[in-house]
């Protein structure tokens, strides 16, 4: 959790501000977390970034196009220096990656006080609104995290959260919450003009039932797209599935003329398949495009050893990352990753 003061802090810069610009992870976590502080000040300008996980000063022409007086910079794990020299404006970073050195922004990380919630969560307590408990819960639960407030979701809205579901993963691949965090998953999915036009209907968007029962011109916009990509997933999804094995790893390889679902995918492949390591790769241009999962091993950890003497970067958290590794040296990585996993301490879960 955040301080009191920091949320105020936050608070205060949003309403203060006459035109934030709010860039934002382009998964779940960050997405719900736009469109939760955006309620603070609507009349920002919201971008998802669609790049590799990091803040470079080459963004600092959207801030100014924009002409806004501050950035808000939400579950994005890297923040150059160099982009908040350019911007010439205040910078306030809100994330809950492992932590890094500020670069000269406001920054927020639960793990400075000992503790790791998705930012979506961080984001629900600043604006201090019950009704929006719904993003909020949605946001956190994509995110693998159990939120604080779960009960009074449920109490909510029974119908998307059945009391035996007890767990992220059984609630994301088994009710309505994960359809959900689908939807708000897949609107980031497609050309930039989709996507920007499906924000913009979840901006409009009152209730979850609105959406799930498209009763709404935007909750229809946004069904059609879900169904859309939806056909896809599945498609590719039954191809993962039958991906083979070896040493406890899944690899499976897809071109990058099929969107970019690797991060969904790598989540439902983990609950699906469990005990295994995923690797998904998404082919493009002289790289591929990766996202891991392991549910008991740092994968971490593993990387930072795998990718030695490799041409690649990637992040995240202890069992989840992205990562992209140049198609020169994937063999390689293949062949060390592989060693490293061999080697790596097996967790054991809390409770065995």
């Amino acid at each position: 959790m955040l301080t009191p003061a920091e949320n105020t802090a936050i608070r205060d810069a949003l309403k203060k501000s006459h035109r934030p610009f709010f860039l934002f992870d382009d998964d779940p976590d960050g997405l719900c977390s736009y469109l939760l502080l955006r309620t603070l000040n609507p009349n920002g300008v919201g971008m998802p970034l669609k790049s590799a996980p990091n803040v470079t000063a080459v963004f600092a022409q959207h801030v100014e196009r924009a002409n806004s007086d501050a950035v808000f910079i939400l579950d994005i794990p890297q923040v150059e220096k160099e982009f908040v020299e350019s911007v010439k404006v205040p910078v306030f970073w809100i994330d809950h990656h492992p932590l890094q050195d500020a670069a000269g922004a406001s920054y927020f990380n639960p793990r400075n006080h000992g503790t790791n919630i998705p930012t979506t969560v961080m984001s629900y307590h600043v604006t201090e609104n019950p009704a929006l408990i719904w993003i909020a819960a949605i946001g956190g639960i994509a995110d693998w995290h159990w939120p604080s407030f779960v009960d009074l979701y449920r109490e909510q809205y029974p119908d998307l959260l059945p009391i035996p579901v007890q767990s992220p993963p059984e609630a994301l691949f088994t009710t309505n919450t994960g359809t959900l965090a689908r939807i708000f998953s897949f609107a980031l999915k497609g050309l930039s003009k989709e996507v920007r036009q499906n924000i913009d209907c979840l901006t409009k968007i009152a209730s979850p039932h609105e959406l799930l029962n498209q009763t709404t011109p935007a909750a229809r916009f946004l069904w059609r797209h879900y169904r859309h990509v939806l056909a896809q997933y599945h498609t590719l999804k039954e191809r993962a599935l039958r991906a083979p094995v070896s040493d406890g790893l899944l690899v499976f390889i897809y071109e990058a003329d099929e969107l970019s679902l690797t991060s969904d995918l790598a989540n439902e492949l983990q609950y699906r398949i469990p005990g295994v390591t995923i690797l998904l790769a998404r082919k493009k241009l002289e790289e591929y495009c990766c996202s891991m999962r392991s549910p008991h091993i740092n994968l971490m950890e593993v990387f930072q050893k795998a990718v030695q003497g490799i041409k690649g970067s990637g992040g995240g958290h202890d069992h989840a990352i992205g990562c992209a590794i140049s198609e020169y040296d994937w063999e390689r990585f293949l062949v060390q990753l592989k060693e490293e996993l061999r080697n790596a301490v097996v967790e054991i879960p809390q409770g065995s």
